[in-house]
C-alpha cells in the first residue's frame, strides 16, 4: 500500500523571482535541511543534443524555441545545423543574442571550436551563417532582454566576429567600446 501524504503534512515553499512566485509543496521542510532528504527535488537536467531542430525545408525560417521565461524575458532555441536558406540580415531591436557553439564537425558561420560562445548585442543589424553545412552542429541561442556586457576579464581573451566597419566615416562614433 502506498503511504499518503495529507494537506496538513505537507510544507509550502516560496520561491520569488523577477518573473513571479514558483511554489513548491514538499513533504519535508525545507528550511532546516542541509540537504535534501525527501520528496522530489526541484532540479532538472535537459540534454541539449536531444533538442531536434524545426526544419522548415529550402524555404528556411526561425529556429525553435523550447525555454522561455513567462516574460519572454529569457528564451532558449536550438540553433543546430538544420536544411535551407541563410537567415535573413536582421536586429534585434530588444534582445541580446548569445550563442553556444557546443559540437561539429560542421562549422557554425566561421565558429568551429566547442565551447565558443557569441555575444550580439541589441539593436546591432547582423547576418546569421549558413546552418546547412556538411557534416551539421549543435548550436543553442540565449535571447535575453538585458543587457549583456562582458567583464575586464573576458574582454581580455574575447575577438570580434566580424572586422570593425572602416570604410565607413566614424567621426564621433566609439569604436573602442567595451561591449562587442
Amino acid at each position: 500500500m502506498t503511504p499518503t501524504v495529507s494537506d496538513t503534512d505537507l510544507h509550502i515553499l516560496l520561491i520569488k523571482s523577477e518573473d513571479g512566485i514558483t511554489r513548491y509543496q514538499m513533504v519535508v521542510d525545507p528550511l532546516p535541511s542541509i540537504s535534501q532528504v525527501g520528496g522530489i527535488v526541484p532540479v532538472w537536467a535537459l540534454n541539449l543534443a536531444d533538442i531536434a531542430p524545426i526544419n522548415y525545408g529550402n524555404s528556411g525560417g526561425p529556429p525553435a524555441q523550447f525555454l522561455s521565461t513567462r516574460s519572454t524575458g529569457v528564451m532558449l532555441y536550438s540553433l543546430s545545423a538544420r536544411p535551407g536558406r541563410r537567415p535573413p540580415i536582421h536586429h534585434n531591436a530588444d534582445y541580446d543574442e548569445v550563442v553556444v557553439y557546443a559540437a561539429g564537425p560542421g562549422a557554425w558561420g566561421n565558429v568551429s571550436q566547442p565551447g565558443t560562445l557569441t555575444h550580439v548585442p541589441k539593436a546591432v543589424t547582423h547576418h546569421g551563417p549558413t546552418e546547412d553545412v556538411p557534416g551539421g552542429y549543435l548550436a543553442w541561442l540565449l535571447e535575453t532582454r538585458s543587457t549583456l556586457r562582458f567583464s575586464a576579464g573576458a574582454l581580455k581573451h574575447a575577438i570580434r566576429m566580424e572586422p570593425v566597419c572602416t570604410d565607413l566615416n566614424l567621426k564621433g562614433l566609439d569604436t573602442t567600446s567595451s561591449r562587442l
